[in-house]
């Protein structure tokens, strides 16, 4: 589907899209709905779309190539809660073999041909064909916080036209010893959290910079809707918050995001429980997306006495979102973890006007402010959320609320001022990068190192273009 991660790239390509030719590569090889949906839109923006085909292993090949592979890793809840049973070993156990794979590929000066067992070649060739083919100037690796990062950013460097290699950070987790030169950090929040800072110094053969460069919010969300111009599903929202909107002094608050536990859909059905039950008030909630917590969720709300007063809408798209959000009164963001890496659904809320209620803690600390922009509870409780929530009773602060909020999002978030900056710092570490480019690709590692020591030392982002990087945008930051 088009997450929020994806229209971050796809708002980015759209601004590289006059100065270079963008391709959009995934490592997946499925094929389906969401796989067409993203094709598609890359393609309306000229960016060509690529699909690597990583080999099937199983563990009796890999066991059978190379007896002093270290034994297969069990799955343990408390170490890998990203790791389910149904996928032991082609994400956890796939950790060990990409590492067990690099360390062979140094050892071997990355002469592939030198490495064995034949997994390992395969492996590598199967990442390192497309990236050759394409020979680009340079690549954002999205951070998945497996090894496989490690695989790419190394391929990276033995490519020909040796590209700037940059990490972008949909999570907190990034691997240590990535080969990259510099991350991109959706908040100022992110960008200085221990586990972002540690990657980034550790990454070979020298430390990189992070840059704070926030997603941006599509330009329809600026948009007044036409008159009668209604998507069906949003037709069916607004006919399930009908009798709320009949009656008095009762509010509509939505939740968008797929529905898995760090989102927190929980917290939003007590705290409508505590609302509707304990303090008497009048309030609906309808949930956008989908996603396999749905008939749990269900439960809760049965359990909290709120099932009359709660729609899960499924899936809304980003087309419809915006229409979404001219049904609700506000949007509750009760996300408490680090994980929460910038909420592109907070910032897509305020571009409609829409105040959000929460904590705002991690990547929302950049841009909600209580009392300002948004009703933000204080302690970590369920009856400080509600107090939050009750403060939008009145029309008026709410009002005020959502046109600061609306206010913010269009003068930081839109596509024109975000992607001007991402590609404003592309162009500049590439540029840089000509100068101290090996045109005949990487022989070995000595040589590597050489090379993009010779860059680090010759980008100086304080002279660049006339000022500093950072800072173009409010929330945009370089932290060194």
């Amino acid at each position: 589907a088009l997450d929020g991660q994806t229209v971050r790239y796809l708002n980015i390509a759209k601004s590289l899209a006059d100065d270079y030719t963008v391709t959009f590569l995934t490592l997946s090889g499925e094929r389906g709905p969401g796989v067409d949906n993203i094709m598609s839109s890359f393609a309306a923006v000229g960016a060509g779309f690529v699909q690597v085909y990583l080999p099937e292993l199983t563990q009796e090949e890999v066991e059978a190539g190379n007896a002093a592979l270290p034994p297969p890793q069990r799955w343990d809840p408390s170490t890998s809660p990203q790791c389910p049973p149904s996928e032991l070993f082609h994400d956890c156990v796939l950790d060990g073999l990409v590492e067990f794979m690099l360390a062979r590929l140094r050892s071997a000066n990355l002469n592939v041909e030198a490495v064995s067992p034949d997994w390992s070649r395969t492996m590598w060739r199967a990442m390192h064909a497309p990236l050759s083919k394409l020979n680009p100037d340079a690549v954002i690796i999205a951070n998945t916080g497996y090894a496989q990062d490690k695989m790419i950013s190394m391929a990276c460097r033995t490519i020909p036209s040796s590209p700037v290699v940059g990490i972008d950070l949909p999570n907190l987790f990034p691997p240590l010893g990535l080969s990259a030169d510099f991350f991109l950090s959706p908040s100022v929040a992110v960008s200085t959290i221990n586990g972002v800072k540690e990657a980034a110094q550790s990454t070979h053969p020298y430390p990189s910079k992070v840059y704070a460069l926030p997603p941006s919010v599509d330009d329809s969300f600026f948009v007044a809707p036409e008159e009668g111009e209604c998507p069906a599903a949003i037709s069916n929202v607004k006919a399930a918050v009908a009798d709320c909107r009949a009656t008095e002094d009762c509010l509509v608050f939505g939740m968008v995001g797929r529905l898995s536990p760090e989102k927190m859909h929980s917290v939003a059905l007590q705290g409508l429980s505590a609302l509707t039950l304990s303090r008497g008030r009048s309030a609906v909630l309808v949930v956008a997306g989908s996603g396999h917590l749905r008939r749990s969720l269900e439960v809760q709300a049965s359990r909290y006495g709120v099932s009359e007063a709660v729609t899960f809408a499924g899936f809304v798209g980003p087309a419809e979102l915006p229409h979404f959000f001219d049904v609700v009164d506000a949007l509750i963001s009760p996300n408490l973890y680090q994980g929460e890496t910038f909420c592109l659904a907070n910032v897509e809320a305020m571009a409609r006007a829409v105040p959000v209620v929460g904590w705002g803690r991690a990547g929302p600390e950049d841009y909600l402010r209580d009392g300002v922009n948004a009703a933000l509870a204080g302690p970590v409780d369920i009856e400080s959320l509600v107090d939050a929530m009750e403060t939008l009773y009145s029309s008026s602060h709410r009002l005020r609320l959502g046109l600061a909020a609306q206010s913010l999002a269009s003068s930081h978030y839109r596509p024109s001022n975000v992607s001007s900056e991402a590609s404003r710092l592309l162009s500049i570490w590439i540029r840089h990068n000509e100068g101290v480019r090996n045109k005949e690709g990487v022989s070995n590692l000595n040589d590597d190192v050489s090379r993009r020591n010779a860059r680090a030392a010759d980008v100086r982002f304080d002279d660049a273009e006339g000022g500093a990087a950072d800072a173009r945008l409010n929330h945009t930051a370089t932290v060194r």
